[in-house]
């Protein structure tokens, strides 16, 4: 075990999810404004306060996340100390026109018997190398016998030997603290650090709104944070993961930015959310289909475990496209400039469609910051209207 350091709180906090809990506050704001909320000092005020709530939410859940799944093992294999003896040990990129590394099982079988000198496990890997089964409309083997196999292992809340015995998906998922070596107890509170910063903020936006239910509000999202993959029954592991994205991540943040700041929410304002909303599911999708071997293997039942890749992958491509109609919908009726929302939209559509490609060529590394890139595109649009009405 060893102790936090800063780069460990800035690696714990995710940073390039953070625009996933900025994105729904924009769009709340800019609704709320074509609404009629005066923009004023208190308007700016009660908005940088909604987005401090959101995003020390984001960081608190995400250190919880990274406690509860280091304890249940299912972070086995991300482990940031032997992060680049695992791209020494890989073969040179070999990309094709999809722009993905080419992982066919002579490779990893390769890889796995010049690991396997050290490693008394060998002789079982490699005997699953040679069966590796591969799912209808895969394009990167499935090894999750190995990473069974790895996972076997596994003592809860102690950190695991550095190891490359993990599936190709796992050896470019990013690293992660418990699974690294940072004490569990060090993570929890810097996860309860961040959920105190979130409750100071949003202490401050009841006090200048006068909404004092808002605190219900905070609650909940504060249970619902710990709950993804925390406790005896921790929903993310239920097929509920992707619905309390939605609910959060778009619903609650955009609706409850519009109603601090103008005291109601419009069709329009749940329309907005919708759209944020949907580019939040399918960011976890990218996420889950990443991981997927990896959580069958430990139990955790997602959509796209239920979908499987094909399926997985039709389906996050379906929620961009219909997020970015959504957003379109919504700011043709506010009667814009024609020409700058116009290049607005074109924008957010670049972005989207560079997410669809690169979630259809098995590119995870590359989609989850377009997808990321693509819930701040989706709040541009609504933003720039509101600023031209």
């Amino acid at each position: 075990m060893r102790e936090m350091k800063f780069a460990d709180w800035i690696r714990g906090a995710r940073p390039k999810t953070l625009p996933l809990a900025v994105a729904p506050v924009i769009t709340g704001a800019a609704v709320a404004s074509v609404s009629g909320a005066p923009y004023d000092p208190r308007f700016l005020a009660v908005m940088l306060l909604c987005m401090g709530v959101a995003l020390f939410l984001q960081i608190a859940a995400n250190f919880a996340n990274d406690y509860s799944d280091g304890l249940r093992g299912t972070d086995v294999g991300r482990d940031a100390r032997c992060a680049d003896d695992i791209a020494e040990s890989q073969e040179p990129d070999v990309t094709g026109a999809a722009g993905v590394v080419d992982t066919t099982d002579a490779s990893v079988a390769s890889d796995r018997v010049d690991f396997g000198k050290s490693d008394s496990r060998v002789g079982a890997v490699q005997s699953d190398a040679a069966q590796t089964d591969t799912h209808p409309g895969a394009a990167l083997p499935d090894l999750a016998q190995s990473d069974i196999v790895q996972s076997g292992s596994a003592q809860p809340g102690m950190p695991q030997p550095c190891t490359p015995l993990a599936p190709a998906s796992r050896r470019n998922a990013p690293t992660r603290l418990v699974a690294s070596g940072v004490a569990p107890r060090h993570v929890l509170f810097a996860a309860g650090v961040n959920a105190v910063l979130a409750c100071a903020c949003g202490l401050a936006v009841c006090a200048l709104t006068g909404y004092w239910w808002f605190i219900a509000v905070g609650a909940a999202s504060l249970i619902a944070g710990w709950c993804y993959v925390g406790g005896s029954h921790p929903y993310g592991y239920h097929y509920l993961g992707e619905v309390f994205v939605f609910v959060f991540f778009g619903l609650v943040a955009a609706c409850g930015t519009m109603f601090a700041l103008s005291g109601r929410v419009t069709a329009g304002g749940v329309c907005a959310g919708t759209a944020n909303g949907l580019v939040a599911v399918a960011v976890l999708c990218v996420n889950n289909l990443r991981d997927i071997e990896s959580d069958r293997a430990h139990g955790k039942h997602t959509w796209m475990t239920a979908l499987d890749r094909t399926w997985g992958t039709v389906f996050a491509d379906a929620l961009l496209v219909v997020a970015s109609i959504l957003a379109i919908a919504q700011v043709a009726g506010w009667f814009v400039s024609v020409p700058v929302i116009i290049a607005v939209c074109v924008f957010m559509c670049i972005v989207q469609i560079a997410a669809c490609d690169a979630i259809s060529r098995v590119d995870y590394r590359r989609a989850l910051p377009l997808c990321t890139l693509g819930s701040l595109s989706v709040s541009l649009v609504f933003a720039a209207a509101a600023f031209l009405v």
